[in-house]
Formats: structure tokens, sequence, C-alpha cells
């Protein structure tokens, strides 16, 4: 046999070993702390008599309507700024339309 497949065979031993042997010479064991979940069980009756319960909420039939505010005369139109200006005065010429005749 060659070297090669000794030495890989060893290490794969090792691992291997190492995979289901693991801890096992290691003296601190890991506790777990379990939570529980508190559970109920019902019968199908109380399953029924639970889904027949009148579960609607209360609705109030009362409706107010709102009220917009009056406008002011500040509110109805903004004064433009001054780049609302420029925008207005700086506009891009427009090309000539090739006729199709």
């Amino acid at each position: 046999m060659h070297v090669g497949h000794i030495i890989s065979g060893f290490g794969h031993l090792i691992i291997a070993s190492w995979l289901f042997l693991g801890n096992i010479f290691y003296s601190d064991k890991i506790e777990i702390d379990y939570i529980y979940a508190e559970i109920e069980a019902y019968s199908e009756q109380e399953y029924l008599a639970m889904l027949s319960r009148d579960n609607e909420p209360d609705v109030d039939s009362s409706v107010q309507t709102l009220e917009l505010p009056e406008p002011s005369s500040d509110d109805v139109k903004p004064s433009p700024t001054k780049r609302d200006e420029q925008l207005e005065t700086s506009a891009p010429d427009s090309p000539a339309v090739p006729s199709l005749i």
C-alpha cells in the first residue's frame, strides 16, 4: 500500500470516531431548559358552543359629520417663488415641425 492511503485511512478513522464518540469523555453535561406551554382540550360540544356565541362587537350607530374649515385667502393661491418665475421665463425653444407634403 501507499503511504498516502495509510495516512488518509488513519485520518478518516480519527474523524469518524470523533463524530460517533464525540464528547463521551467530556464531564460537563449541558442542561436544557424546556419551555412548556399550557394547553386546554375542548370537547366538540364546548367548541361549537364557543362558535355559536355572539362575538360581534358593539357598534355605535350615531355618526358624526365632519365639517371642513373655510379656506382663507392665503390658502387659496400660494405666492410664486423665485424658482417658479425663472421656470416660466426660461421655456425651451420648440423645434420646427417639418411639413408632411
